[in-house]
């Protein structure tokens, strides 16, 4: 790997490394809305766990999260 001396140079590195993790952070962030799926009614969430759910035919009427 070559040695920056350029300060012009390092300063354009950090700031593509910086919009890079910008854009990783998103990339990820959509990644984790989609992680889970309720059979039942289709809702979306990052965790397994949630609300009530209409559709539901358990007694207690939550939703049930699969891994999407």
């Amino acid at each position: 790997m070559k040695k920056l001396t350029d300060p012009n140079e390092k300063i354009e590195l950090t700031n593509l490394l910086a919009v890079f993790r910008l854009e990783m952070k998103k990339l990820r962030e959509q990644l984790n809305k989609k992680g889970y799926v309720c059979r039942y009614c289709g809702k979306q969430a990052p965790k397994p766990h949630g609300g009530k759910c209409p559709y539901s035919p358990h007694p207690n009427k939550c939703h049930e999260f699969i891994k999407a």
